[in-house]
């Protein structure tokens, strides 16, 4: 036998629908390939949205740097934190997006990816 392959567990795909001008929470668990938690103790983590997967532009950004994007409170458990004024003066109603943790060693792990939009709201 050469070697033995190590395969990573594949994104997990999640659609978004953010209402317009209003907090969302979107809490979600994270386990690898046999169903065992992961501990993102120490681990970074960002989401980037843009209108398509080959624009450049960056329509909206969630990082721990910037508090938006927090793991834990359990280990397992990623929390992606969308304030009003993310989505309140938004040019953009449909994108893409995928969900990274970057582990104290540099390495990079994708979570999760999907569709995202925003629920134009009426009342303002």
């Amino acid at each position: 036998m050469a070697g033995v392959a190590t395969i990573k567990p594949v994104a997990a795909r999640l659609n978004i629908v953010l209402e317009q001008g209003a907090h969302r929470t979107i809490t979600v668990a994270v386990a690898d390939g046999s169903a065992a938690t992961l501990d993102f103790t120490g681990y970074d983590g960002r989401m980037q949205v843009r209108e398509s997967y080959e624009n450049t532009a960056v329509l909206l950004e969630l990082t721990t740097a910037n508090g938006k994007l927090v793991t834990g409170p359990a280990a397992a458990l990623l929390q992606l934190e969308f304030a009003p004024a993310d989505t309140t003066g938004a040019t953009w109603t449909e994108g893409v997006y995928d969900v990274e943790v970057v582990n104290p060693g540099g390495q990079v792990m994708r979570v999760l990816k999907g569709r995202i939009s925003i629920d134009l709201e009426v009342t303002r």
